[in-house]
Protein backbone atom coordinates (compact mmCIF):
# COMPACT_ATOMS: atom_id res chain seq x y z
CA UNK A 1 0.00 0.00 0.00
CA UNK A 2 1.67 3.28 -1.09
CA UNK A 3 1.66 6.36 1.14
CA UNK A 4 2.50 9.97 0.45
CA UNK A 5 3.12 13.04 2.58
CA UNK A 6 1.89 16.57 1.97
CA UNK A 7 2.98 19.70 3.81
CA UNK A 8 0.68 22.65 4.45
CA UNK A 9 1.71 25.92 6.04
CA UNK A 10 -1.00 27.97 7.74
CA UNK A 11 -0.73 31.61 8.76
CA UNK A 12 -3.33 32.37 11.45
CA UNK A 13 -4.96 35.58 12.59
CA UNK A 14 -4.83 34.72 16.28
CA UNK A 15 -7.65 37.14 17.11
CA UNK A 16 -10.24 36.10 14.53
CA UNK A 17 -9.20 32.55 13.65
CA UNK A 18 -9.00 33.32 9.93
CA UNK A 19 -6.04 31.78 8.15
CA UNK A 20 -4.16 31.48 4.88
CA UNK A 21 -2.99 28.06 3.73
CA UNK A 22 0.04 27.62 1.46
CA UNK A 23 0.46 24.12 0.04
CA UNK A 24 0.85 21.99 -3.06
CA UNK A 25 -2.30 22.18 -5.18
CA UNK A 26 -5.09 19.79 -4.26
CA UNK A 27 -5.20 18.29 -7.77
CA UNK A 28 -1.63 16.96 -7.56
CA UNK A 29 -0.37 18.95 -10.56
CA UNK A 30 2.87 20.09 -8.82
CA UNK A 31 1.55 23.63 -8.47
CA UNK A 32 1.60 25.98 -5.49
CA UNK A 33 -1.78 26.92 -4.01
CA UNK A 34 -2.68 29.74 -1.63
CA UNK A 35 -6.13 29.60 0.00
CA UNK A 36 -7.83 32.13 2.26
CA UNK A 37 -10.21 30.79 4.92
CA UNK A 38 -12.75 32.62 7.08
CA UNK A 39 -12.98 31.75 10.77
CA UNK A 40 -15.53 29.08 11.68
CA UNK A 41 -16.64 28.56 8.09
CA UNK A 42 -19.35 25.88 8.27
CA UNK A 43 -18.42 24.47 4.85
CA UNK A 44 -14.65 24.82 5.40
CA UNK A 45 -14.37 26.13 1.81
CA UNK A 46 -11.82 28.83 1.00
CA UNK A 47 -12.94 32.39 0.35
CA UNK A 48 -10.39 32.60 -2.45
CA UNK A 49 -7.65 30.53 -4.02
CA UNK A 50 -4.60 31.27 -6.17
CA UNK A 51 -2.84 28.45 -8.03
CA UNK A 52 0.53 29.03 -9.69
CA UNK A 53 3.61 27.29 -11.02
CA UNK A 54 6.72 27.01 -8.88
CA UNK A 55 8.37 29.79 -10.90
CA UNK A 56 5.35 32.07 -10.46
CA UNK A 57 5.27 31.28 -6.73
CA UNK A 58 8.91 32.35 -6.34
CA UNK A 59 8.26 35.57 -8.27
CA UNK A 60 5.17 36.35 -6.17
CA UNK A 61 7.12 35.66 -2.95
CA UNK A 62 9.91 38.01 -4.10
CA UNK A 63 7.38 40.69 -5.07
CA UNK A 64 5.71 40.49 -1.65
CA UNK A 65 9.06 40.82 0.15
CA UNK A 66 10.10 43.77 -2.05
CA UNK A 67 6.78 45.49 -1.44
CA UNK A 68 7.06 44.99 2.33
CA UNK A 69 10.62 46.35 2.32
CA UNK A 70 9.53 49.40 0.34
CA UNK A 71 6.56 50.01 2.65
CA UNK A 72 8.76 49.75 5.77
CA UNK A 73 11.17 52.35 4.34
CA UNK A 74 8.39 54.83 3.58
CA UNK A 75 6.26 54.14 6.65
CA UNK A 76 5.08 57.28 8.41
CA UNK A 77 4.34 57.21 12.13
CA UNK A 78 1.04 59.08 12.55
CA UNK A 79 1.00 58.67 16.32
CA UNK A 80 3.00 61.85 16.93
Amino acid sequence: MPFSKENHIRIYDDDSGAYISVSPDFDGLDLCEIRDYAPDSPSNKPLSSIVMTIEQGRLVADAILETCDRLEKTKVDYKE
